[in-house]
């Protein structure tokens, strides 16, 4: 008891001390300064952005918590929602066909060799990963150590949130998810803790830059409910994203993420009440949109964010 209340003690004026650097203008870092109280070097973590207690690297996850295959193409793809580090890992292959005219050739799963299945391998790393600038990093929105207190960190196109920036116990964090992926290859994640659902269109072939958003106005905001709290939902925020569907509505309309027109009922984290509420008064509305209607257009990928291969 004595060493977890001098451990509880230790935060405390550990926190006091950060707090004590910023003032009203501004409230970021400010390191390098005489008598700033920000600490200038880090040894065990990469930056001081990282807080994860063990190695990150492409084939490693923490609490991970979903896996899509995606039957748009075959080989089919794997992508894993690594709740604990911020990030979705794309796998293009994580084997090879055992036997037959393509023994040899890689895959991700028995029907990639209809008759002949596959010989899973140990160790392969993610081909692609999504929210993370490198393989080797896992602060949400890259500031895992929420150092903007009391601000939320922004999000942004190539960012995720799935470990919240205030999580106390690391190793019991984390999120978990349903992702969709349509017939073109898209992937649709929900951004847990950024409130909001990203659109990647195929990834694999394109960047790791999200192109489309539903629950937030842009892609950098990133509050709950449009900064209304999780109390007050409408009809286009969200409380926590944890899940979408890819369907068509009819044959003549486009497919789009189930999830966008029963976020509240099925998908949302928002409090009970407001689920209840919005099953009878907000689902009609929202089943008559199109997708456009909600969607707001990512930034154009840029040259430094395109898909290169992670080993």
């Amino acid at each position: 008891m004595a060493r977890q209340t001098l451990g509880s003690l230790t935060l405390a004026a550990v926190a006091a001390l950060g707090m004590a650097a910023q003032t009203e203008e501004t409230k970021r870092p400010v390191r390098g300064l005489a008598g700033d109280l920000w600490a200038d070097v880090i040894i065990g973590q990469p930056d001081f952005n990282e807080a994860v207690p063990h190695p990150v690297t492409a084939s490693r996850v923490l609490n991970p918590g979903g896996v899509l295959v995606d039957r748009s193409v075959r080989p089919n793809r794997i992508y894993v929602y690594d709740g604990g580090n911020s990030r979705v890992l794309g796998f293009s292959r994580i084997g090879f066909c055992k036997d037959g005219p393509q023994k040899g050739k890689p895959g991700t799963c028995d029907s990639d060799f209809p008759g002949f299945g596959i010989v899973l391998v140990e160790g392969i790393g993610a081909d692609l990963i999504l929210g993370q600038p490198a393989s080797h990093l896992a602060s949400a929105n890259r500031h895992g150590n929420y150092d903007t207190y009391p601000d939320w960190p922004p999000a942004s196109a190539t960012s995720l949130q799935t470990m919240p920036v205030d999580q106390i116990s690391l190793t019991e964090g984390g999120s978990f998810a349903n992702m969709a992926a349509d017939d073109k290859g898209n992937l649709y994640v929900p951004d847990f803790g950024n409130h909001r659902v990203l659109r990647f269109n195929s990834p694999f072939e394109t960047d790791t830059v999200a192109d489309e958003v539903w629950g937030q106005p842009d892609l950098v905001s990133n509050l709950p409910n449009h900064g209304r709290g999780y109390g007050k939902p409408d009809a286009s925020g969200l409380g926590s994203a944890s899940a979408c569907r890819w369907e068509r509505l009819d044959p003549g309309r486009p497919g789009w993420p189930a999830g966008l027109a029963r976020k509240h009922v099925v998908y949302d984290g928002a409090p009970r009440s407001d689920r209840h509420r919005l099953r009878r008064q907000r689902l009609p509305s929202l089943l008559d949109q199109r997708p456009e209607h909600l969607a707001v257009p990512g930034a154009s990928p840029g040259a430094a964010a395109r898909h290169r291969p992670v080993r």
